[in-house]
């Protein structure tokens, strides 16, 4: 899976401002992520990018470079899904009920697996722990600017895996 990701990051040309990653097994949403993360690693000098395959059978610690920035990025993204946890245990129980939540997440192998991987997996639970938090304040004041937010953590759920539209009537069943 990880490969695939970055083929279809190789096949766009951003600067003839072609985003298409010619893959859409997944959602696409993970591919652009993707490609930020990778490119500020380009900009900071940490990763060497190049069309041509046989630069990276040459340099392997190149490529290397570039699953490690990749995987980086599901290591921020289990993070930050653990504190967002924290915070919608804390909203809707208390501070040690987050703190439970947070610790347990934290040590599930699943979630400790995935975050090893360049994949989507972690991206769609930090986005979908962040619509979950955004209803929750939605159902306590319904105000625009929560409808927002939850309406983009949606969209970015669903953009990186299509599985996120599960989750679709999350904040409408908020206002019931």
């Amino acid at each position: 899976d990880e490969v695939a990701y970055l083929r279809g990051l190789s096949r766009m040309s951003p600067e003839k401002l072609d985003f298409n990653p010619h893959f859409f097994r997944w959602g696409t949403g993970h591919f652009y992520e993707l490609g930020v993360v990778i490119g500020a690693a380009k900009i900071l000098g940490i990763v060497k990018l190049c069309k041509d395959k046989d630069f990276y059978y040459k340099y392997p610690e190149e490529s290397a470079k570039i699953y490690l920035a990749g995987r980086f990025l599901s290591v921020f993204f289990a993070l930050a899904t653990i504190f967002l946890l924290y915070l919608l245990g804390k909203k809707i129980f208390n501070g040690q009920a987050g703190l439970l939540a947070g610790f347990l997440l934290a040590i599930s192998p699943a979630h400790i697996v995935h975050s090893h991987y360049l994949k989507a997996d972690t991206s769609v639970t930090f986005w979908l722990t962040s619509l979950l938090l955004f209803s929750i304040y939605l159902c306590e004041t319904p105000k625009l600017k929560w409808y927002f937010w939850a309406g983009l953590t949606l969209a970015a759920a669903i953009s990186s895996q299509y599985s996120g539209v599960c989750f679709v009537f999350v904040p409408l069943f908020a206002q019931i």
